[in-house]
């Protein structure tokens, strides 16, 4: 799974193949694979500080694709 982390302060934080092992009132920790090194690392977030996130595994939906898109006349 892939997961964005939105803040009060407006700021992203994306986070790819991630397993979440806490998830509770108090703070949101995970192990992620970092893109700069590929290295598993964690991710330790309080949930006061978190806005909200998304969450995306792409084998996990069925969505077909749009055929064509018509653009909206006047």
């Amino acid at each position: 799974m892939n997961l964005t982390i939105y803040t009060p302060m407006g700021r992203t934080f994306t986070f790819h193949e991630v397993e979440v092992f806490t998830n509770n009132e108090y703070a949101l920790e995970f192990s992620y694979i970092a893109m700069s090194d590929g290295e598993t690392k964690v991710g330790h977030f309080i949930k006061q500080n978190i806005v909200g996130w998304s969450e995306y595994t792409p084998e996990g939906y069925d969505i077909e694709p749009i055929e064509e898109l018509h653009p909206l006349t006047p």
